[in-house]
């Protein structure tokens, strides 16, 4: 899915929103104009509504979350099918992870992703990459994107969507006042 297509269905869930939160004032109004309930029934009423308001806004906030969690599952798996994909190439990215999960610091993963380049170790090369991207060291991302281009549009979305599922206050501001 590519970047404008998720930021179109952003915009929907987005205009989803805004009519849910117009619909609330209107609503909001119209309980605290209505002569027929007292100011007791008036604070049940408006209670009611923003609970209901708050589970739909919620969901629509989750819906958001998970659009943008399955764009980066989907760039994830198509960094990774770079790597390689038959069963000896799985069970050595599997390994390569475990190895680069050890990694404490940029200067190390650049230090062996260099060395996995040189020896043509893909699945080596591909777990320093995703422990890299993950803990958000620049140095060995853009030498493997160097070196493998054909990742750099794939890296270049997922950092985009990483970006903004991390960007809460952006979305707290969005949804707020629910």
């Amino acid at each position: 899915m590519s970047i404008a297509q998720v930021d179109s269905q952003l915009d929907a869930i987005r205009a989803e929103a805004k009519q849910v939160q117009e619909s609330h004032s209107r609503t909001i109004k119209e309980i605290n104009g209505d002569r027929s309930l007292s100011d007791e029934g008036k604070q049940t009423e408006t209670a009611q509504w923003k609970a209901a308001t708050k589970e739909r806004i919620d969901a629509l906030r989750n819906k958001e979350l998970a659009v943008v969690d399955a764009a980066i599952v989907d760039r994830e798996r198509l960094i990774d099918s770079k790597m390689g994909n038959t069963a000896s190439d799985i069970i050595a990215f599997r390994d390569a992870q475990d190895r680069a999960d050890r990694i404490e610091n940029a200067d190390e993963a650049q230090r062996v992703l260099e060395r996995a380049l040189r020896t043509s170790d893909a699945s080596l090369a591909g777990a320093v990459f995703r422990r890299s991207l993950s803990a958000g060291w620049k140095a060995p991302v853009e030498t493997l994107t160097t070196a493998r281009p054909e990742l750099a549009e794939a890296v270049k979305d997922l950092r985009t969507f990483a970006d903004f599922r991390d960007n809460k206050m952006a979305r707290t501001l969005f949804y707020s006042g629910f």
